[in-house]
């Protein structure tokens, strides 16, 4: 797992680094940023891992927020943070599984909160219409909503309402690397506001499970920021 982050963070950092040295080569700084809130789609998905245990998830509709910097008249960086609540089902077959007992079936709910840094290729020659095709690293945080221990209480001192009290469930929690891989269509219906459609697949690295990948439908409304100085981009 270890070897894994620490490669997913030199690949991160060399990107970033190759998108600086690119920028430096135009004359002087650009403005030229895209802002968007979207709503994936996640289709089901039903994942096998070590020793039998199978995990069926439902598909769901979640939030996302996109940057994207454009530092090429084809070429963009940037990254997208997305959260997702997930129904799902678990049939246990594995003794000594943190979901539960063998033969036991479990219907839960999970959470999930991701940061993916992207780089997205732009093609073709239309007016206010662009595809593209883009590929992805990051990390995901996936929280099971199941407890692995009683409630934990605390306590803290307010000024002006005195001692407060209150607790919180310690649950079963993991974070993985996650790739994708997908293509889209961004269209600009006027200067500043654009709609951008984007369908692709998801790969999560569980340390124990097959690899399981995910069928994502992304609608996105954004905002678009360019410098006036610069000349309208070529179609």
């Amino acid at each position: 797992m270890y070897s894994r982050t620490i490669l997913a963070t030199t690949l991160v950092c060399t990107a970033a680094l190759a998108s600086s040295a690119l920028a430096q080569q135009r004359d002087g700084p650009t403005r030229d940023f895209d802002f968007a809130i979207g709503f994936p789609r996640l289709q089901s998905e039903s994942t096998t891992f070590d020793g039998g245990t199978v995990v069926d998830t439902d598909s769901s509709t979640g939030f996302a927020f996109t940057f994207d910097w454009r530092f090429r008249d084809r070429w963009s960086t940037g990254a997208t943070m997305a959260s997702q609540n997930i129904d799902y089902t678990a049939d246990i077959a594995l003794a000594g599984s943190p979901l539960g007992a063998p033969g036991q079936l479990i219907r839960n709910d999970l959470d999930t909160q991701s940061l993916i840094g992207h780089v997205k290729r732009y093609f073709g020659n239309f007016d206010r219409v662009e595809p593209y095709a883009g590929a992805g690293l990051g990390w995901i945080s996936i929280d099971t909503n199941i407890p692995t221990g009683p409630p934990v209480g605390f306590c803290w001192f307010d000024p002006w309402w005195g001692f407060i009290c209150d607790s919180f469930q310690p649950t079963r929690t993991s974070t993985e690397i996650a790739t994708a891989l997908g293509a889209g269509v961004r269209w600009e219906f006027s200067r500043r506001v654009f709609l951008d459609v984007n369908v692709g697949r998801e790969w999560i690295d569980f340390d124990n499970a097959h690899r399981p990948d995910f069928t994502q439908l992304r609608i996105s409304f954004g905002l678009h920021e360019r410098d006036s100085t610069r000349a309208a981009r070529p179609r």
